[in-house]
């Protein structure tokens, strides 16, 4: 049994497909890896960062308010999810 090392030469050359289509964005898989995700990572272990983080992070600082103003800037630039867009 040989063993091969990959390469950086090798591993550069290998570029993931990119993958496009009604069934890969809206079909049935599309929509369990959303619920999921939601679920498990949304669902669980975002109210995480505002319960529990962000509080000892004010603790900590010199300055709560500032980390107050830093936290609402974040959650300002997020990413607006629209009802017509793909799970994916």
């Amino acid at each position: 049994m040989t063993l091969q090392l990959e390469t950086p030469e090798r591993v550069a050359r290998e570029v993931p497909r990119q993958r496009r289509g009604l069934l890969y964005n809206w079909g049935p898989q599309a929509i369990i890896d959303m619920m999921m995700s939601k679920k498990m990572i949304a669902g669980r272990g975002g109210p995480m960062v505002q319960f529990t983080f962000v509080p000892m992070i004010r603790i900590a600082s010199s300055d709560p308010e500032a980390v107050d103003r830093a936290y609402l800037d974040i959650r300002s630039r997020r990413e607006k999810v629209r009802f017509f867009d793909s799970p994916r």
